[in-house]
């Protein structure tokens, strides 16, 4: 008779590797963090290691999967906000404020590997219209009712609101000086000003 399998455990190991590759990534590159250096670092053996994920690819999907709850919280206080304008300069506070330059590293070494992988451009890009979409009709609804300036249409305002986040994003990776909170608050302040009705 099979092995009943111990979620907990699974689960456990999982976020071991996570942990791990996280830290590996960080240090030395997507390309620099082998399997072996990654199961090394998580104190897992090879042959276990193939019971939660079949590589290396298999790991990095999973890492961009787990943003999905955070994805969902900023969204959800997004949708929630009655006035438009607010809800799209908090999530962009939000966005940002909360990135350490260990996550914004990570961050750019995922999207410099999505753009050669194709398994990893599509989670990142299920990722991305998650968060897009509800900014395109906070936007558009922002413009209907005349909080959000209407010079340009929602999806260019969207694209600009969204291109805003990942360049802070970057910009914390490649700058250690940058604060992440004081850019946050320098981007808030921008969208307040772009997007508003009065500028």
């Amino acid at each position: 008779m099979p092995r009943k399998k111990d979620e907990a455990l699974h689960a456990s190991r999982v976020r071991q590797i996570l942990d791990a590759a996280r830290t590996c990534f960080v240090a030395h590159g997507f390309h620099g963090s082998s399997m072996r250096r990654i199961l090394d670092t998580a104190g897992i053996s090879s042959g276990g290691a193939y019971n939660y994920f079949s590589g290396k690819d298999d790991i990095v999907s999973a890492l961009v999967e787990s943003e999905r709850p955070d994805i969902d919280r900023l969204v959800k206080r997004l949708t929630d906000c009655k006035d438009p304008l607010t809800g799209i300069a908090r999530l962009v506070f939000d966005s940002i404020g909360y990135y350490s330059r260990e996550d914004a590293v990570l961050a750019a070494e995922i999207y410099a590997e999505s753009c050669r992988n194709p398994a990893i451009y599509k989670v990142m890009q299920a990722n991305a219209e998650r968060i897009g979409r509800p900014v395109r009709e906070t936007i558009a609804r922002g413009i209907e009712s005349g909080k959000i300036t209407d010079r340009y249409a929602a999806a260019d305002l969207a694209e600009w609101v969204l291109a805003l986040i990942d360049g802070y994003v970057g910009r914390i990776a490649i700058c250690p000086g940058l604060e992440p909170k004081k850019a946050a608050q320098t981007a808030k302040k921008s969208v307040l000003e772009f997007l508003g009705c009065g500028s």
